[in-house]
């Protein structure tokens, strides 16, 4: 629906719209929580190899049903009536598609029912944001693909699992090429695959260190779908790696008005608002996201480095330890924790940090960045660019924030972090 005439219809995002299953909230009350003029509403059942699918459309304002049908099809045939349910819709709203559109939208083949639902199963997976559920849902996407190698939306969630993979579960040079793999598939079944040119784009940004490259992708992502959350989201990381912030912000405003009640999507503003030093606005952002979600760890990592800039190191530092109790087996966790036991004065804390995350080598990944951000904040500066620079011969992601990242400002004036600067070639 969000790809027949994204100028003109904005399709709230899954990830947002699938908090409302199940609810008791009235229909008005939806709609205004998610600023939105019509809500399709409905229910999907199975029976063996056999489909049945209800669909409603409720115009918000007065509550109207304009249209309503039923699907009962071959499990296989799931995607054709996609095609067709959008499309009813459409006419039922008067949208005037864009050329070709309709054409393409039922450009669809069958699809195996059982790789199908183990993509559906990797998504679900993959939208927990843990640890457990990145590892869950990569075995399930890679399960979809072996079953049906000719399907695109697995092979693009596998380029998203991969990179958020890299640098927390899986060095930078085994996930990223795994993951850019995935996207160049997913392109090679369907050019016109949004979030696969999305992630593509962060793959260049966050491994390749290609800025040009990673700028063209984001851009195209954002402009074949401008209904897409995730490619403002990610051209908007883009952005705030470059310190271009306002241009920035506004993506992640878009992104936040197609998936206004996401974590993720209000976890990740916040991170873009603190780069950009706007701390107070980021640990708004936050609270936003963990009031949608009060186990989101990622949030509370990122509100407690907006702290520690704020000189809030006590709160700070409880932040760091929410997010390591929801998340135990966080390296970036407990990197900025270490930093501020290290900043706070606490250095035999920051220093026991430094032992677990030695610790935690020889059964996970950890990257070279968290020791050398927690040396840095110990004044051993010698030790911590001997550890910046394996994370650069790792081809660490965080290195892709090397220009904007706020905790490194007390280390711009050395000229060995000039010269590695200069090396990352950032525009």
């Amino acid at each position: 629906m969000a790809r027949l005439n994204p100028d003109r219809l904005g399709v709230i995002a899954r990830t947002s719209s699938m908090r409302y299953k199940n609810t008791t909230k009235a229909v008005g009350r939806i709609a205004r929580e998610l600023g939105v003029d019509w809500i399709l509403e409905g229910s999907v059942r199975r029976a063996g190899e056999r489909v049945r699918i209800t669909a409603q459309l409720v115009r918000t304002p007065d509550e109207s049903h304009l249209w309503a049908q039923s699907y009962d099809q071959d499990l296989r045939d799931i995607l054709a009536v996609q095609s067709e349910v959008a499309l009813a819709m459409a006419n039922e709203i008067h949208l005037k598609l864009k050329p070709d559109a309709a054409a393409k939208s039922r450009e669809t083949g069958q699809v195996n029912p059982e790789a199908y639902r183990a993509y559906l199963m990797g998504s679900y997976h993959l939208a927990k944001f843990n640890r457990e559920g990145i590892t869950k849902g990569i075995e399930y996407l890679l399960r979809s693909v072996e079953i049906n190698s000719n399907y695109a939306p697995p092979y693009e969630n596998l380029a998203f699992a991969y990179f958020f993979s890299s640098g927390w579960l899986l060095p930078a040079r085994e996930a990223m090429p795994k993951a850019k793999d995935a996207a160049q598939k997913a392109l090679k079944i369907d050019e016109s695959r949004t979030e696969a040119h999305a992630s593509l784009g962060i793959i260049h940004l966050r491994y390749d260190w290609d800025w040009r490259s990673a700028e063209k992708e984001c851009k195209r992502a954002a402009g074949i779908n401008t209904g897409s959350a995730r490619a403002h989201e990610f051209y908007g990381w883009y952005l705030a790696a470059m310190g271009r912030f306002e241009e920035a912000i506004e993506q992640e405003k878009i992104a936040l008005e197609l998936d206004p009640v996401s974590p993720e999507v209000n976890t990740f503003f916040g991170d873009v608002l603190y780069l950009g030093r706007r701390y107070d606005q980021a640990i708004e952002q936050l609270q936003r996201a963990l009031e949608l979600d009060a186990n989101y760890w990622f949030a509370y990592l990122v509100c407690g480095l907006a702290k520690q800039q704020k000189g809030e190191l006590r709160e700070a530092i409880e932040d760091f330890q929410k997010a390591r109790r929801i998340e135990p087996v966080s390296p970036e966790t407990m990197g900025a924790l270490g930093q501020a036991y290290a900043a706070f004065g606490e250095t035999e804390k920051a220093t026991k940090v430094l032992e677990k995350l030695e610790k935690w080598s020889k059964q996970h990944y950890v990257s070279p960045f968290h020791r050398a951000r927690i040396l840095a904040a110990l004044g051993q500066k010698d030790q911590a660019f001997a550890w910046f620079e394996a994370a650069y011969e790792e081809r660490s992601f965080y290195l892709s924030w090397f220009k904007v990242e706020p905790e490194l400002d007390p280390l711009r004036s050395d000229p060995r972090f000039k010269e590695l600067l200069k090396r990352l070639s950032f525009p």
